[in-house]
């Protein structure tokens, strides 16, 4: 965009805009789970409430741009934030940069009795949130998450400032 092409936006358009590109992410990972059987884990299930709660508050933002403007954006900017931290932290457990601290890594078999083991399948615990299930270029999921989360807080950041400056 043009320099001050998001200041040029109206609330609404933006809004629509912040509506389509979270009801986008969510349709990929939701096709990506159900029609590819990419399983996500904890953390990537985790990494989808900022998407649909941008796209609740971005529909209230559509139905009522001139009173929920400004908080609106302000919000899902918070949102989004939360959810770039949750995906760097996502990346740093992939990368095997820190340990993801029992919440979501894989489970040591070596010492499992047979009985153990045949409760751990029966289970059918979660992915692991150590294994990239799915990349692209050398990024995992994870890491586009954290790209697109970063790119969609500092968007609702500025049309939340450029909203309330407006009055």
């Amino acid at each position: 965009m043009p320099r001050g092409a998001c200041s040029r936006l109206t609330d609404r358009s933006a809004a629509a805009l912040i509506f389509v590109v979270s009801a986008m992410v969510l349709a990929v990972v939701n096709i990506m789970q159900h029609g590819f059987d990419i399983e996500p884990c904890k953390l990537c299930l985790l990494q989808r409430y900022p998407y649909w709660f941008a796209v609740v508050v971005s529909a209230a933002v559509i139905l009522q741009p001139g009173k929920l403007s400004s908080a609106g954006f302000m919000v899902m900017s918070i949102a989004f934030a939360a959810g770039a931290i949750v995906g760097g932290y996502h990346v740093g457990i992939e990368q095997h940069w820190w340990d993801g601290g029992g919440y979501c890594t894989s489970v040591d078999m070596g010492e499992m009795s047979e009985e153990d083991l045949y409760a751990l399948i029966m289970a059918t615990p979660p992915p692991s949130c150590d294994v990239i299930a799915w990349s692209l270029l050398g990024i995992s999921l994870a890491g586009y998450n954290v790209i697109s989360a970063v790119a969609m807080a500092l968007f609702c950041g500025f049309k939340g400032f450029t909203s309330a400056a407006r009055g």
